[in-house]
């Protein structure tokens, strides 16, 4: 089971960050300052995973040009697989985010290919790949002919299944998808609406539960995040950390998750693994954790 490698499938970036020397002002030019690193939540949590020692293998698309070239020695270097990336002449995609000077997002904007390279077909071509994995970890930056490929794909071959819903649009992808064999999503409060359809928070809990999820772990930001599993609930407070950008911190959240159930450890535990990690996110800027190691990671675990 452990040589299983986790698949992970969904958008592969190059994110620039701008903070703001001052507060950011609309309409007008703010002096910044700029940060360049690698980005896309699905790469992202590929990423994570693969500093914490566990075998990964990314489905994305990155460009022919130098931008790809690029993204492709950064993950490889921190010890991804990437033979399964499709690359082609559309750009490498990009992410830019315009932070305030205390780390908070301002406003972000992306643009990928993923959508019109990584294809059902494109799918269909690595079913081998996919059935031979331990876990199946998707974007909805994929479009949502792929999304539900491949949650028919996982629940045919009862394979669990992950879904972080990215933002308020792309969650929208999964408002009719078939959950009934999905290990979890990860949805902020907004993105649990536009999924449920519904602007009542506690109506949209029941609606998505309803259609046989396991796990919904619903992040709220100062407030923390909880996890609604099968009648039982569990709250943790948000971390405790210094803020210097909050890029990727979901991601970071949910790799520490994962790496928790990967061990076999109980719902708390994954929760508090994810607290960590996205802690640790927050503290850096970009979505690269450089000196991420399990030993940090739980070193950080064991002193929240």
């Amino acid at each position: 089971m452990e040589n299983k490698p986790i698949i992970c499938i969904g958008a592969s970036l190059v994110d620039e960050i701008f903070t703001g020397k001052s507060t950011i002002e609309t309409g007008t030019s703010n002096p910044s300052t700029l940060y360049k690193s690698p980005g896309g939540v699905a790469r992202n949590i590929a990423s994570h995973l693969a500093r914490l020692g566990h075998r990964v293998e990314l489905i994305s698309h990155i460009g022919n040009d130098a931008s790809g070239d690029w993204l492709l020695k950064q993950c490889q270097s921190v010890g991804i697989g990437m033979q399964h990336i499709r690359r082609s002449d559309e750009p490498t995609g990009c992410f830019t985010a315009i932070n305030h000077p205390n780390g908070q997002m301002f406003v972000g904007a992306s643009v990928s290919s993923i959508e019109i390279e990584v294809t059902p077909d494109y799918l269909e071509c690595k079913s081998d790949v996919l059935r031979g994995s331990r876990l199946l970890v998707i974007d909805c930056n994929l479009s949502s002919d792929c999304i539900d490929w491949i949650l028919r794909f996982a629940k045919q071959n009862k394979l669990p299944s992950i879904i972080e819903p990215v933002s308020v649009p792309k969650a929208r992808k999964l408002s009719s998808a078939d959950l009934s064999h999905t290990l979890m999503i990860s949805p902020n409060e907004m993105e649990l609406c536009a999924i449920a359809e519904t602007e009542n928070l506690n109506s949209a809990i029941e609606k998505v539960h309803a259609r046989g999820l396991k796990h919904l772990w619903m992040r709220s930001g100062a407030k923390g995040s909880t996890i609604y599993s099968n009648g039982s609930t569990t709250h943790l407070a948000a971390p405790n950390a210094e803020l210097q950008d909050t890029t990727g911190s979901g991601d970071a959240a949910l790799a520490g998750w994962i790496h928790g159930w990967l061990m076999g450890a109980k719902t708390e535990e994954c929760l508090r693994m994810g607290h960590a990690l996205a802690g640790m996110a927050i503290s850096v800027r970009g979505a690269e954790i450089p000196d991420l190691s399990k030993e940090k990671l739980m070193a950080t675990y064991n002193t929240d």
